[in-house]
This record gives C-alpha cells, structure tokens and sequence, in this order.
C-alpha cells in the first residue's frame, strides 16, 4: 500500500510487512491487495503518513494504483464520487450552444460555442483545468480535439464531462467530491483522497469508494486488474 504527500519528499510503502520512508523503518500489517484495503483498517497506515506530513499548509494525501494494463495499447479512465471531497478552485470549460442562465457566472468558469472553438483553434490563450460539454455539442470538438487531447482536457463520456446535466456537475467539480482518474504512462493512477486535515474515517471511506471505481474496469483486463495500491 502506497501513500505520497504531495509537495513532499516521504513516499510511503506497505509490503511485505515493511513500511518504508527516507526516514524511517516500520513493522506494519501488509494488504496485498485490493480486498485486503477494502476490508482492514486503514487508520493506523493514515496516522504514519500525517506523522510525517510536517508542512504549513493542509497537505493532501494521494493513492498510487499501479493497473494490469499494457499503457502503450491502452488506457484506464474513469470517475466516481467519493462522500468526502478536497474543496477547491479550479477552472471550467463549458462548450455548448445552449441557454446557459442557469449557471451561476465566475471568473473560474468559462461558457462558449462555436466562437471559443475558433479562439482555441487561431491559438489564442486558453486555460482550464477541466472541460464539459453536452452530448449534442460534443461532435462539433473535433476540430480541436488534438488541441484538447494533448492538454488532457477533451470531454469524455467515461470521466461524466459530456453530461446533458452541466449545473450538477460544476457543483460535484467544485465540492472537490467528483474525481477523475487516467492512468499515466507507466500504468499508474494518481488519485487525490483527502487532506492532512480529514478524519481518518473520511480518508478511509474516500479510499474505499476509488477502490471500488476502479474494480469496475476489471473487464478490460485478463486477470486482476489492480496489481499494487
């Protein structure tokens, strides 16, 4: 079992009955797998991670999935949402053509159509964290699909961000409940799970909720999909 914090130089490992840092040597339980986290009791690993976790600010604590995909062949993406999630500002893209009133105006949200694909496509500047749009405006992407694809900001149907319900999900985006996972290119899942702040019950509970995602995909695979976390 793998935890990182993130900004940090402590990268933690279960296994093999060892629990390693740069600092320190730990006697631990070892989880082998996927069965093994959904079914024990993570609190004690939750606490070693936050000993360390020294920084000012609220550090935020990551899972590491490593998946029985072959990365160069093909990808592991998807989404859930997890009943504890890392409130947060971040910039949306919305691509649509339709009546958009409903939607609460911010500097952090960005609403175009036709318009703002030729903006992207003359190359003028362009930011977001993550993009939506609705399934009848969707085909009207290709002409900066690339453009998006290569930022990892294209509008999927797996990852729920070509949705016929935009309102709702910019509200489970900013709850910081919604998260999105792909797998990189050595096959690993980098997933946010919580705060150095949360109650080790919530930790827990959001870890359980990823790890149930993601089991979800076990049929593109031969074998057990998760092969480490």
């Amino acid at each position: 079992f793998e935890m990182q914090i993130d900004d940090s130089k402590h990268y933690f490992q279960l296994g093999f009955g060892l629990f390693e840092s740069g600092l320190n040597n730990i006697s631990s339980t070892r989880l082998s797998d996927s069965s093994s986290i959904l079914n024990n009791n993570l609190n004690d690993i939750i606490n070693t991670v936050k000993q360390y976790a020294t920084a000012k600010f609220d550090e935020t604590i990551d899972i590491v999935v490593k998946v029985n995909i072959n990365p160069k062949k093909e990808s592991l993406r998807g989404s859930t949402i997890v009943p504890y999630g890392i409130a947060k500002k971040i910039k949306i893209c919305i691509f649509t053509d339709e009546n958009t009133d409903y939607i609460t105006k911010s500097e952090n949200i960005t609403i175009g159509g036709l318009s703002l694909i030729d903006d992207i496509k003359n190359n003028k500047p362009f930011f977001a964290d993550v993009c939506l749009t609705t399934p009848s405006f969707f085909p009207k992407l290709v002409p900066i699909a690339k453009t998006l694809g290569q930022l990892k900001l294209m509008p999927n149907i797996k990852d729920n961000t070509v949705t016929t319900n935009i309102e709702s999900t910019i509200k489970e985006l900013q709850s910081g409940k919604k998260i999105n996972y792909r797998n990189d290119s050595a096959g690993y899942l980098h997933i946010k799970v919580g705060k150095k702040s949360f109650d080790n019950n919530h930790i827990t509970e959001n870890i359980k909720e990823v790890i149930k995602s993601i089991n979800t995909h076990n049929k593109q695979t031969k074998g057990i999909l998760i092969q480490s976390i």
